[in-house]
């Protein structure tokens, strides 16, 4: 009928695939617990408000109406398909994107609060961004074409396996980007650090592999390295004059950009591989530091 209804879901509950397809209808999610869904989440028509607690769903479409997400945990576990009308609400959550091959396609943009990427390969629509404005988690998986802008801090762990997407840091605020990688463990993709206002500060390791055409850029901004560690593996291009704590190479071709300079502050550690073109400049913090060159590096 044609007047208003409300539909309250209570945490525990399993849902089988949702379509909700009806203007006059409220849907609520659970003030606490979760909500578990074996299939997909299609939001037609009407407005879904996720609550306190947390949502668990395969498939994700919205394709109208009005979707705010749980101020809890959101966890989709298939594909996230936002590209024909209706609007999503970030609330002020954490969206989840775990297990499976799936793929991300939006309206050239989807704006979140913290994004997680904790497992599988997730593509990005080439030309999508999907934007983070609270703290972006890379946890495990990879993530392929397309572009996450991170406007929050970064964590990437030493699980994570990059990909050939974009990650953009260009938060307004001071940011803070934590890694756990070491030599052989982690990955990132491609990173342009692009701030106009605010601090990027390092911390811990940070590893990027390129498979074939990786890239690191420094567009502008104010980077704080701290005491932190970057290492390259694979083929990488640098770009951008900007300043490094320790640097390691670890293997394979890193060109640095002509007419750019690389600085390494700290310690750089030159395991494997080459650079090519340009200067990587190593700068003492003080005369008593030692410069750690290990001597099976090639040219």
């Amino acid at each position: 009928g044609p007047n208003p209804r409300t539909i309250n879901l209570t945490g525990g509950g399993q849902l089988p695939n949702l379509i909700l397809n009806a203007p006059n209808v409220t849907t609520n999610g659970p003030a606490t617990g979760t909500v578990i869904g074996d299939g997909s989440f299609t939001l037609e028509s009407g407005s879904f408000s996720g609550g306190a607690g947390d949502l668990n769903v395969v498939n994700f479409t919205i394709a109208g109406g009005s979707f705010t997400a749980p101020t809890g945990t959101m966890f989709v576990g298939g594909n996230w398909t936002h590209t024909v009308g209706g609007t999503f609400n970030a609330n002020a959550g954490t969206v989840v994107f775990d297990s499976g091959t799936d793929t991300i396609d939006v309206l050239g943009a989807e704006t979140f609060n913290n994004l997680t990427f904790a497992n599988g390969t997730k593509t990005i629509a080439l030309g999508d961004a999907l934007i983070a404005e609270g703290t972006l988690t890379l946890t495990d998986g990879s993530i392929n074409t397309g572009t996450v802008n991170a406007r929050g801090n970064i964590i990437q762990a030493s699980t994570f396996d990059g990909g050939s997407g974009l990650l953009v840091i260009d938060g307004t605020g001071n940011q803070t980007f934590t890694g756990t990688a070491a030599i052989d463990f982690g990955d990132l993709p491609d990173v342009t650090i692009n701030k106009l206002t605010g601090t990027l500060t390092l911390d811990g390791t940070m590893r990027i592999d390129g498979h074939g055409a990786g890239a690191w850029t420094y567009t502008t901004g104010t980077l704080d390295a701290g005491t932190s560690t970057v290492i390259f593996n694979g083929t990488n291009t640098i770009t951008g004059s900007h300043t490094l704590y320790n640097v390691t190479i670890e293997s394979g071709t890193q060109t640095i950009n002509l007419g750019d300079t690389l600085t390494a502050s700290g310690t750089l550690t030159l395991l494997d591989g080459n650079i090519k073109v340009a200067s990587v400049h190593i700068q003492l913090a003080q005369l008593s530091q030692r410069l750690k060159i290990c001597f099976n590096f090639g040219f």
